[in-house]
């Protein structure tokens, strides 16, 4: 979807370009003044510019046009959230959600506002309705709300993730957020087995070797952790030979992990 899109390329798009996509827009405007979604589009636009009186403008008038057009209203709340306006983002995104109440998108806005207010657990049900449905197997929305309940319960936070990761397939970027929590939690022995797992079914396995070093080193286990890096440096040392293109933070990360476990001995639990 058009929106979806421009939300996504917010971050990247010049604002060299948002402006001649306005005023392209404007001139089919000009032919067509009562379009809602020419009205919707110019109004995404201006939000990416961070023009917020013009999207405002915008979305209102794309909803005055066809009330039927909800998307318009969430992008409000959106809009109003990236403003700094989280009371007037819940109030939009709270009616957009009573005509599209299984939205996934609605229901993510909506915790993010209410967090932006500090009402956490009513967030955390905002979360579990985004991520029912069919926002259930969607790794993004289970990555936000997997951080933002793991700032009360991150312990809670991993059990639920594990349960949805495994009814997705366990895509790995859930997996490296499991890791990261169990990492935190102290959990080294589960962090181990997750990424040793991991390492197995991957066809390059030095960066999950090299994972495994940094867990073995952070439990404690610096001789292990040492022989670990090693290893991995050996693996990157013969890739340069091969003229593989290796990630320039493998070497770094490597080269710090020998450095701190260097002259390390014994303990090979």
């Amino acid at each position: 979807m058009f929106w979806l899109l421009l939300d996504l390329g917010a971050a990247t798009t010049p604002h060299g370009d948002v402006h001649r996509a306005i005023l392209a827009i404007t001139k089919k405007m000009a032919q067509r003044p009562n379009s809602a979604g020419l009205h919707l589009r110019r109004g995404e636009l201006h939000r990416i510019h961070r023009d917020w009186v013009n999207a405002e403008r915008d979305y209102r008038r794309a909803l005055k046009l066809d009330p039927s057009m909800q998307v318009a209203r969430r992008a409000l709340a959106r809009m109003f959230l990236q403003a700094g306006r989280p009371t007037d983002a819940e109030r939009e995104v709270r009616g957009f959600l009573i005509a599209a109440p299984g939205d996934a998108d609605g229901w993510a806005l909506l915790a993010r506002a209410l967090e932006t207010l500090g009402h956490r657990a009513d967030a955390t049900d905002a979360w579990r309705r985004a991520t029912t449905g069919t926002g259930g197997r969607r790794a993004d929305l289970w990555l936000q709300r997997t951080r933002a309940v793991a700032r009360s319960d991150a312990a809670a936070a991993l059990r639920d993730l594990d349960v949805a990761a495994a009814g997705m397939g366990r895509p790995v970027v859930l997996d490296l957020e499991a890791l990261a929590l169990e990492r935190s939690l102290s959990r080294f022995d589960d962090a181990l087995t997750r990424v040793r797992r991991l390492a197995s079914q991957a066809r390059r396995k030095a960066s999950w070797r090299l994972l495994e070093a940094e867990v073995l080193e952070q439990a404690g286990r610096t001789a292990d952790a040492n022989m670990v890096f090693r290893e991995v440096d050996r693996q990157l040392r013969e890739g340069l030979t091969r003229a593989r293109r290796v990630p320039k933070d493998w070497h770094t990360r490597t080269a710090s992990g020998l450095r701190r476990t260097h002259g390390t001995r014994g303990d090979t639990r």
